[in-house]
């Protein structure tokens, strides 16, 4: 008999199994399943998923609703699925099987099911991208220039029912950096003469980027100008050597930094305690926690706790809407 747990979350189900579903293997993998109507026939198809359980659940898994199978590989696995309903105006309802990735890449594996065939949608970044039946799902992404960053993006299902994310002509980057040298930025992307020429020295900010070949980029004193990067290289240097106050590739914590919102600590000894409450204001001292899932803050008034993280969103919030200074320059 299958479990089913409704989540608050519109048009989410997370299929949980009772004891009598759930089995561990001689090899070990461990299985899931539940029972769903999965293409609006009203008969309920049973979804089963077996995992891995070594290795951070990496390795093998496979994903089997009626006698259709799809067999894929998957890196720290959660050993979870949900189902979904993506877009409430078809008669279909996808499964979504979230991972962590090789090195934090976290994305969520989606599947559907015609009434006859198992069929990988494709996947999208994140473990709990938002999902509210409008036929697109909501989550952001990791850039691939200039820096480590992340960035909002949508993604919508094609007529073959695979997904694709939906293009935007620039991302938003709103990086605060300090120029290293002078540095001449161009007039429009479309036209190569030199607007003007940034002095070594100025404060800037990285407005967005197309996250391909170009960045915008706007001074303290409201001036803007576009200039080409290549991955993490600019004019022919890593970026670094231009900009100070990039997003690091890698933790260089501690680092100091100002609230910008109230945020809950946690407790050390208890994840699910909050032991007090850092106050917009107030300054203190970032450093990694225990995984990559928690931060340990300490303010300059004393206060020590743990802070929610996913990446570059930091108690429910983008970590530059929580925190003023981190990884920024002065």
């Amino acid at each position: 008999m299958c479990r089913m747990v409704i989540l608050a979350c519109l048009c989410v189900i997370v299929v949980g199994a009772s004891p009598q579903a759930r089995a561990k293997s001689e090899c070990a993998f461990e299985v899931r399943q539940g029972c769903f109507d999965l293409n609006g026939d009203g008969t309920a198809d049973t979804v089963t998923v077996i995992f891995p359980t070594e290795r951070g659940r990496s390795g093998p898994f496979s994903v089997t609703v009626g006698g259709s199978t799809y067999k894929g590989h998957g890196d720290g696995l959660h050993g979870t699925m949900a189902v979904v309903d993506i877009d409430i105006t078809d008669a279909y309802k996808e499964i979504a099987i979230p991972e962590d990735g090789p090195s934090d890449d976290y994305r969520t594996y989606l599947f559907w099911f015609d009434g006859q065939v198992l069929r990988y949608m494709g996947s999208v970044p994140g473990v709990q991208p938002g999902v509210d039946g409008s036929g697109t799902i909501h989550s952001y992404r990791r850039g691939q220039v200039l820096q480590t960053w992340f960035f909002p993006a949508d993604y919508a299902i094609s007529a073959d029912h695979s997904i694709y994310m939906i293009q935007q002509d620039l991302y938003p980057m709103w990086t605060r950096v300090r120029l290293v040298r002078d540095f001449p930025l161009l007039r429009e992307r479309s036209d190569d003469s030199v607007s003007y020429i940034a002095s070594r020295g100025d404060s800037a900010v990285v407005v967005s980027s197309d996250d391909h070949d170009w960045c915008l980029l706007q001074t303290s004193d409201g001036r803007t100008g576009w200039f080409r990067c290549c991955g993490s290289f600019v004019g022919g240097a890593l970026a670094s050597t231009t900009f100070l106050g990039l997003l690091p590739q890698k933790w260089e914590g501690p680092l100091p930094i100002t609230l910008k919102r109230d945020v809950p600590l946690y407790s050390s000894e208890n994840l699910d305690e909050i032991v007090g409450m850092a106050l917009k204001g107030e300054k203190g001292i970032l450093k990694p926690g225990f995984n990559e899932f928690w931060l340990e803050l300490e303010t300059d008034s004393g206060k020590k706790g743990l802070i929610t993280c996913e990446q570059w969103v930091v108690g429910g919030y983008w970590q530059r809407d929580i925190f003023d200074g981190l990884c920024y320059a002065d």
